[in-house]
């Protein structure tokens, strides 16, 4: 009888390892392929549909933005979570064609979570005050926010800084702002520590120069000069949470 229940147990021991390597673990492997949102349930995450290298489809994997819609095709690297679960881990902008650019920077502009949240929250004000003008500060009419990694996921996006705010100037007649040598203050409106990665100023996106600035309680001030590219500054967040803006 001791016999038949200690066997019982340990056949219960295999099958539990069993259900777990089929179900929960994670394979190391990354494999690439294109995946197609079908469905949007929330305004924090998207559902897609992975197809590998091979043209099959897969199963679906969640992405924790919604930048982009139903409907909207991207690369994407993933890795296996067990049986018919994946994780999407790298996702790339399909940015082929002029069209495909405009696509993307169209879903990038789009009033979404979590790009609204990070955009709302930088201020951008330069000292106007030495030229007499009415006011005594100027602030870039759009500042943007471009995802590079949010929610553990990374994104691509192949359009430069300065391309990007050319065809938002050719379409949305978007025009630089701070385009002299003024003071320049950033503030991030946020109680999430955060980490400047790099800032640069951008003439064309084969020359780009390191800004210097100094950081206070809550951002940074800079000197701007006179040029006639953008801003591309990258910041870290507490959260993990990497993102790209671009202003003038």
């Amino acid at each position: 009888m001791k016999k038949k229940v200690l066997f019982g147990i340990l056949i219960a021991i295999v099958l539990a390892v069993a259900a777990y390597f089929v179900f929960y673990h994670e394979d190391s492997n990354v494999y690439t392929g294109t995946a197609t949102i079908v469905k949007s349930p929330s305004f924090k995450k998207v559902i897609a549909e992975i197809t590998n290298d091979e043209d099959k489809v897969v199963g679906e994997a969640d992405i924790y933005s919604s930048i982009f819609g139903t409907g909207d095709k991207m690369k994407v690297e993933y890795t296996k979570k067990g049986l018919f679960k994946y994780n999407i881990t790298k996702i790339e902008a399909i940015t082929d064609t002029v069209q495909d650019k405009l696509k993307a920077i169209s879903s990038i502009r789009k009033n979404v979570v979590p790009l609204r949240d990070y955009r709302e929250m930088i201020t951008v004000s330069a000292d106007i005050s030495e030229l007499g003008e009415e006011n005594d500060t100027i602030s870039p009419t759009d500042i943007y926010a471009l995802p590079k990694k949010i929610s553990g996921q990374d994104y691509v996006v192949e359009i430069g800084p300065n391309e990007f705010f050319e065809i938002m100037h050719d379409i949305h007649k978007v025009n630089p702002v701070i385009d002299s040598n003024l003071d320049v203050e950033v503030t991030f409106d946020t109680e999430q520590e955060f980490k400047i990665l790099s800032f640069e100023s951008v003439v064309n996106d084969e020359n780009a120069e390191d800004v210097t600035y100094t950081l206070n309680d809550n951002g940074f001030s800079f000197e701007s000069i006179e040029h006639d590219g953008v801003y591309y500054l990258r910041v870290e967040f507490e959260n993990g949470d990497i993102v790209d803006y671009i202003f003038a």
